[in-house]
C-alpha cells in the first residue's frame, strides 16, 4: 500500500515474513522491526491487508490471517503497533477499508480461500469511540471477502461472499453503512461476450472488489474465470438493474495439460485445467474469444488428448466434471461422444494414447493401470505388463505398437497394447514422444539428463550434447529443404533456459523466445508442440498462464 500523504513510501504485508516497508519508491526494503507478527501468523498465511486511515492521521490498519489477535493499528505512520481493542474474534480478515468518514470497513472469513469458506462476517469499527458493530448482509456457511468503499460516498459499501456455493455467490451493496443491503445478482443483467464460456452467473473466488474513486458507477471485481466490470453499479440504488460484461477476453489462469494439432484438420485442439479445453477450427481463431468449451460431453478440466497420425479426424480426450469422463471425435473435434464405459468406477483424469490407425484406445486413469479398448470406450480390459499411473504413448506409424517410460524403464507393445515387455532400462525419467510418420523414431526429455533419441524402438538412445536440460519436446512441419520435423524444446542450450528450435535433428538449436516471454513455469510443467501445417509455428501450454503461441518474425 502507497503511503497518500507519502508516495515514496510503501508498506507491503508478506505471508511469511511480516511487514516490509520502503522509503524510496520501492527501490529497497526493510522489515519493520516493531510489527509484531513476523511469521505466517497462526493460519500460515500471514497479512491479509494493509490499509493507511484518513489522510494526515498517521494511522495505518494492518489485518493478519489468525483467529484471534488478526488488526492491528499504528498511529504514528508504523512506527509502533496494538492490536485493536474488541476487534472480532474465531475468524480472519480478508480485507479491510478506510471510508472517507474515517471508519473501517473489513470482511471476514473461517478460511483464507479461495476454498473451504464456511462462516463470515462484515464489521464497521469507528475509532472515535472505538465502537464496534456486525453490519453483515445475510449470513450462512460461506464467508465474506471482496470488500469496497465509494470515496465519493463514505456509506455506500459492496461487498461478496465467499465460497456460497449454492444458488451462487452474491454481491452486496449498502448506502447506509451497513444498516441494509441489497442483494445484486437478481439485480443484474450480464453480457459474457468477453468470454463467452464462463457464462452469466455472478462468478466465484470472487476476493477481489474496487469502486473507481473518481466515477462512483464504474465497479469491478475479480473471480475464478477473469473480470466482470460495470458503468452502472449503483443502479440498484434506486431500484434499476446494474449492467456487466465480462472483461476477461479469453484470458484465464488456467494450466495446460496438451494440446495437438493434426495435420489438415482443426488448427488446433487444447485439453487444460479449469475449463476443458477448446477447439481453434482456423488461423483466425487464433486471434479470437471461443465461442464455447468442447462439449458432449463437458469436462470441467481435461488432463489429456491425442488423436491417431494416421487417421487424425478421429481423436480422443480424458478429463473430470462431466456426465463422462473420456470421450472421442470422429470428425476432428467437432463432434464428440462421451465413452459408454470406463475401466474402474470413480476414477477419471489420468493419460490416454490413440493407435496410429485410431482402432484402439489405451488410458491409464489416476492411481489405476493402464486398460485398453477397441470399441471407442464401450469395453475395457486391463494392459498387461505395466503398473499403476504408467504413461502410454502410441507409435506414430506403427498402429499396433505402444511405448511406455516408467521410472527409467521403456516397456514396449507389439500387439496393439494388450501385453507389453520390457526393452530397455536405466533411461532417465522424463516425458517420451514419438515422431509423426517414422516408426520407431522416440525421444525423451529427460529433464537434468538432458534430449535422448532413439531411431530403433527404444532398444538404444543416444543423448544429445547440444542439449543441458529438457522438459518437453514437440514436432512440427519440417523447414524448407528439410525432411525431418522441426523439433521444439522447453529445455536448456548453452547454459541459457528457454524455448528452442533445431532445424537438423538437434545438432544446433535457435533459441525462439526471449527473457521477456518465459511465462512462468514452463519447465517441468510446460508443454510444447509445433504445427505440422505452417513451419516455424509453436504451441506453448503454461501453468497458469494459458495457451501461449508464436509464429517467425
Amino acid at each position: 500500500m502507497i503511503d497518500p500523504a507519502d508516495h515514496a513510501t510503501l508498506l507491503l504485508g508478506t505471508r511469511k515474513n511480516g511487514l516490509w516497508r520502503s522509503t524510496d519508491y520501492g527501490v529497497t526494503w526493510s522489515q519493520v522491526s516493531s510489527f509484531p507478527v513476523k511469521d505466517g501468523a497462526g493460519s500460515g498465511a500471514g497479512i491479509s491487508f494493509v490499509t493507511y486511515g484518513p489522510a494526515g492521521s498517521k494511522t495505518v490498519y494492518v489485518g493478519v490471517n489468525d483467529t484471534s489477535k488478526s488488526l492491528y493499528r499504528s498511529t504514528d505512520g508504523g512506527s509502533s503497533w496494538q492490536a485493536v481493542p474488541g476487534q472480532p474474534t474465531g475468524e480472519m480478515p480478508q480485507h479491510g477499508v478506510v471510508s472517507g468518514d474515517g471508519s473501517l470497513y473489513l470482511s471476514y472469513s473461517n478460511s483464507i480461500g479461495p476454498m473451504d469458506a464456511t462462516t463470515g462476517s462484515v464489521w464497521k469499527f469507528t475509532p472515535s469511540g472505538g465502537a464496534w458493530k456486525n453490519i453483515s448482509p445475510p449470513q450462512g456457511s460461506y464467508g465474506f471477502s471482496g470488500l469496497a468503499v465509494d470515496a465519493q460516498k463514505p456509506s455506500t459499501v459492496m461487498v461478496t461472499t465467499l465460497d456460497r456455493w449454492w444458488p451462487e455467490d452474491e454481491i452486496y451493496r449498502t448506502t447506509d453503512g451497513g444498516s441494509t443491503w441489497k442483494a445484486l445478482a437478481d439485480k443484474s443483467q450480464r453480457d459474457p461476450s468477453g468470454a463467452p464460456y464462463v457464462g452469466t452467473h455472478t462468478g466465484h473466488w470472487m476476493t477481489a472488489l474496487a469502486i473507481d474513486p473518481f466515477d462512483s458507477g464504474h465497479a469491478l471485481y475479480g473471480t475464478g474465470n477473469g473480470i466482470w466490470s460495470s458503468k452502472d453499479a449503483g443502479a440498484s440504488d434506486s431500484g434499476g438493474t446494474s449492467h456487466w460484461i465480462s472483461g476477461a477476453r479469453g484470458l484465464e489462469e488456467t494450466s495446460l495439460s496438451d494440446a495437438i494439432a493434426p495435420p489438415g484438420g482443426a488448427t488446433l485442439i487444447t485439453s487444460m485445467g479449469d475449463q476443458g479445453g477448446f477447439r481453434y477450427d482456423s488461423d483466425d481463431s487464433l486471434t479470437q474469444v471461443p465461442s464455447g468449451r468442447i462439449a458432449n460431453p463437458l469436462m470441467s478440466s481435461s488432463s489429456d488428448i491425442d488423436f491417431a497420425q494416421s487417421s487424425p479426424s478421429v481423436m480422443v480426450r480424458v478429463g473430470r466434471g462431466g456426465d463422462q469422463d473420456g470421450a472421442y471425435s470422429t470428425d476432428g473435434g467437432l463432434h464428440w461422444n462421451g465413452f459408454t464405459a470406463e475401466p474402474v468406477p470413480s476414477a477419471n483424469m489420468g493419460h490416454v494414447a490413440l493407435s496410429a490407425d485410431g482402432s484402439t484406445i489405451i488410458w491409464a486413469e489416476e492411481g489405476q493401470a493402464p486398460y485398453r479398448s477397441t470399441d471407442r470406450g464401450a469395453h475395457w480390459t486391463k494392459v498387461n505388463g505395466l503398473g499403476t499411473d504408467a504413461v502410454v504413448v502410441a507409435d506414430r506409424s506403427t498402429a499396433s505398437t505402444f511405448y511406455s517410460l516408467t521410472n527409467g524403464t521403456l516397456s514396449v507393445s507389439t500387439d496393439g497394447g494388450a501385453t507389453f515387455t520390457t526393452r530397455t532400462t536405466g533411461l532417465p525419467s522424463g516425458r517420451l514422444t514419438a515422431v509423426p510418420g517414422i516408426s520407431g523414431d522416440l525421444w525423451i526429455a529427460g529433464g537434468d539428463r538432458g534430449l535422448l533419441h532413439s531411431t530403433d524402438g527404444g532398444r538404444t538412445f543416444t543423448t544429445l550434447t547440444t542439449v543441458k536440460s529438457a522438459y518437453a519436446l514437440g514436432f512440427g512441419k519440417a523447414a524448407s529443404g528439410a525432411s525431418y520435423q522441426a523439433l521444439y524444446l522447453l529445455g536448456t542450450v548453452d547454459n541459457v533456459t528457454g524455448v528452442f528450435r533445431s532445424t537438423d535433428k538437434g545438432a544446433t538449436w535457435l533459441r525462439i523466445n526471449d527473457d521477456a516471454h518465459q511465462w512462468g513455469a514452463i519447465g517441468s510443467l510446460g508443454m510444447i508442440t509445433g504445427d505440422p501445417d505452417t513451419f516455424g509455428r509453436v504451441y506453448i501450454g503454461t501453468n497458469g498462464r494459458g495457451l501461449q503461441y508464436g509464429d517467425p518474425s
